[in-house]
């Protein structure tokens, strides 16, 4: 029987520590000839900026709202930030896992809640991930005219 076997040598694997430094055994894989991963970068990085600006923009009306005190822990306003913060992380963790692949976040919290600094400790491990994911827009646009000279069609053998 004939087979078929793609190479498969320009995977980002991405292992996954504990808090302690210890190897989980996860990894995110991240495929760098994929051609859609530069429009996944760009349209992450947007949405990290957009969300940052809504969550700005939200604690500001929020601020700016008369707080209750009642009878709970937390103040109305209190609750209210709270409320935003837990919608602004679901955000930013569907803007990182366009990148990272699905459940990304879930192997990264190794079993933990998302915690307040989470993005922010994300954020300094993706500045080294940054290079290589920048590399990959500079080789899928080698390749793209590579494939085009190779495959282009050829004046001479066009017929009009």
């Amino acid at each position: 029987m004939e087979s078929i076997q793609l190479k498969q040598d320009n995977l980002l694997k991405i292992g996954i520590k504990n808090a302690e430094g210890k190897d989980t055994g996860e990894i995110i894989t991240i495929d760098l000839e994929d051609i859609e991963l530069p429009l996944k970068a760009q349209k992450s990085e947007e949405m990290i900026k957009n969300n940052n600006r809504w969550l700005q923009a939200q604690r500001v009306m929020i601020e700016k709202r008369p707080d209750k005190k009642g009878k709970k822990l937390l103040s109305a306003n209190d609750e209210a930030l709270l409320k935003t913060v837990n919608e602004y992380y679901k955000r930013q963790t569907e803007a990182y896992e366009l990148v990272l692949g699905q459940g990304s976040i879930k192997k990264i919290l190794c079993g933990r809640e998302m915690y307040i600094t989470f993005f922010s400790d994300l954020e300094e491990q993706m500045k080294k991930l940054r290079p290589k994911l920048n590399q990959n827009v500079v080789d899928i646009k080698t390749k793209i005219k590579s494939i085009t000279e190779k495959y282009g069609q050829k004046d001479s053998d066009v017929m009009e």
